[in-house]
């Protein structure tokens, strides 16, 4: 006999324990998905391999929009007048986005949580400069390298008595153009290395250590200069039995020292 759905009983405390059911259930998903994720990267086929990519890559897309649901509610569940502020930098990157997915203004408003006349107001002021501009680059890039530091840094150090206003007008002729208030930054602050000069000759020979050798009576001390000396025929000796075998290099004492006081 087929039952249908409705005939099922309850259990009484269903109520009740739904919630853990709830989470036991998404915790057990979870399990399964990583086991099935294991077998697809282990595996030895590049399509499944490609299909655990992509399940996992889907699965990640899922989750991040459930994210921004949740916390877009929270948002909208607070007065427009106090939520907090974007700062300068994200209604740069909001208006790039927006020129980027073809929004409009009333979509954009809507996926930030703003109003279409607040961002009507950041496209009018997107131009503006100074430090307190409404919408602000994350670094900005009038930044100069390190290596033009550098250069003024060396001109100072090369010419000293150049100011801020000719090194300036040096590197303007470089099509580098500075400010001098900029220059006097580079150069604020900033001393060239010293440069130790080289110690005397007489001041270097006395800080190595000197070894000497003294004699203390006689015979005590010999001194033996070995050189290699060729007769007019070459370097040849007397044949055999009258001379020893010679071998390269032949030396011989020319003369010794006993008794070298030292």
């Amino acid at each position: 006999m087929q039952q249908n759905d409705s005939d099922i009983p309850i259990p009484a405390d269903w109520p009740e324990n739904v919630r853990s059911a709830l989470k036991s259930i998404a915790d057990l998903a979870f399990r399964v998905v990583t086991k099935t994720r294991s077998e697809c990267v282990n595996s030895r086929n590049s399509r499944v391999q490609l299909a655990g990519t992509l399940e996992r890559t889907r699965n990640e897309l899922v989750l991040g929009n459930e994210r921004t649901a949740i916390k877009d509610a929270r948002m909208r569940r607070i007065e427009p007048r106090r939520r907090p502020l974007y700062l300068p930098t994200e209604r740069l990157c909001i208006l790039e986005m927006r020129a980027h997915c073809g929004w409009s203004l009333a979509q954009t408003a809507r996926e930030f949580l703003v109003t279409p006349d607040t961002v009507a107001s950041w496209e009018k002021r997107v131009d503006e400069r100074g430090q307190h501009a409404l919408l602000q680059m994350p670094q900005p890039v009038n930044r100069f390298p390190e290596f033009v530091a550098l250069a003024v840094q060396r001109l100072k150090v090369l010419c000293p008595a150049l100011g801020k206003k000719k090194i300036a007008d040096i590197l303007a002729r470089c099509a580098l153009h500075l400010s001098t208030t900029t220059v006097g930054h580079m150069t604020k602050g900033w001393c060239p290395p010293k440069i130790e000069a080289d110690a005397p000759e007489e001041s270097r020979n006395s800080e190595l250590p000197v070894q000497r050798i003294v004699a203390r009576y006689p015979d005590h001390t010999w001194h033996v200069d070995l050189t290699l000396v060729p007769i007019g025929g070459g370097f040849w000796t007397v044949w055999r039995p009258f001379a020893r075998l010679q071998r390269w290099p032949f030396w011989v004492p020319l003369h010794t020292c006993p008794g070298l006081q030292g």
